[in-house]
């Protein structure tokens, strides 16, 4: 990679069904997106090098990152998330106004919407249709869902003042799967899979990849546990539990049992409860070690993809995208 790169960034204003009512290309000092688990995936902070634009702070808006090697390549942008914004301000300096920007994905529109009465879906409710009803609330249409994301095996309710972010949170997560905001703006719902079956997008292994700077391995038993004990149903329906671990991985460390207790109130079957006892429990054991990775900047890097370094393999837990000329960091756990 030429260490001549040249940035551009631009964001789009987005109206109500989120077309485009304005581009605009922008001279961005500083600042970074944020991915990461929990919550809003994609978080954005920066400043822009001109006045706050007339009512862009009502409107969600479209950030992309883009660069070109040489003057005579054309630009190449990446999407980096479709944004709520939150609090923006601009101050006065020697040379005109700065404004400060910040956003979030639109999880945000999820967390901030509270049932005003309770709702409770039937058994036999398919998790997909159940995510297309919320999504609905919000008028939103940009979706990616997965056909099979499981089914009711008994009705379940939600109290008023549950918020919409919580009801798919505990209805998705309980059939080993998971919904997010990706980087155009669309809302995808898919099953979990196994790490260690995923393919590798992309290989930092020095002086291979254009991309590493240094990294630094270490051992830590953050994410780690060796048994799970899981625990399914609501005060309506039976009780279902199920403890697993492994007793290779228990030996591995010398004995010692760390466990984890989860409570997935919608797993209202003992085979559902099994299976995802049997996931968390492959988690805990795939991923004892983090690898922190300094490297110029991956623009099209994404949540629990699978790098490589050093000739293992790692899933994306977390990084950054730095709007301007700075270095990216990731935080990977390794797959055994």
């Amino acid at each position: 990679m030429s260490s001549n790169r040249q940035l551009f960034f631009k964001i789009e204003k987005l109206n109500t069904a989120e077309a485009v009512l304005e581009e605009k290309s922008v001279t961005i000092n500083g600042g970074s997106i944020d991915v990461g688990s929990g919550g809003s995936r994609r978080k954005a902070s920066f400043e822009l090098l001109e006045p706050l634009p007339a009512n862009w702070q009502m409107h969600k808006w479209k950030l992309y990152y883009g660069y070109r090697e040489r003057t005579t390549d054309p630009i190449i942008y990446y999407p980096q998330g479709v944004f709520i914004p939150i609090n923006p301000s601009e101050r006065e300096v020697n040379s005109g106004f700065v404004t400060s920007f910040q956003g979030v994905d639109k999880t945000k529109l999820f967390a901030d919407f509270q049932l005003d009465t309770p709702i409770t879906f039937a058994s036999g409710t398919t998790v997909r249709s159940i995510v297309q009803t919320v999504a609905g609330w919000f008028n939103e249409t940009k979706l990616v869902l997965a056909q099979d994301l499981g089914t009711l095996g008994a009705a379940f309710s939600f109290e008023e003042g549950s918020t919409a972010e919580q009801l798919l949170n505990s209805l998705v997560s309980s059939f080993n799967a998971e919904w997010f905001y990706n980087p155009d703006g669309f809302l995808v719902a898919r099953r979990r899979t196994d790490p260690a079956n995923r393919p590798i997008t992309h290989r930092l292994d020095n002086p291979a990849s254009p991309y590493y700077i240094s990294s630094e391995r270490t051992i830590s038993d953050d994410n780690y546990y060796n048994k799970v004990t899981l625990v399914g149903g609501k005060a309506d329906t039976p009780i279902y539990r199920s403890t697993v671990q492994n007793s290779a991985a228990i030996t591995a460390a010398g004995g010692r049992v760390v466990q984890r207790y989860f409570s997935r109130d919608a797993a209202v079957t003992q085979v559902q409860v099994d299976a995802l006892a049997a996931y968390y429990l492959s988690n805990g054991v795939l991923l004892p070690a983090t690898l922190k990775v300094e490297s110029l900047v991956i623009p099209n890097l994404e949540l629990d993809e699978i790098i490589q370094k050093d000739n293992k393999r790692y899933e994306v837990r977390g990084f950054n995208i730095p709007l301007g000329l700075g270095t990216q960091n990731i935080d990977a756990g390794e797959i055994l």
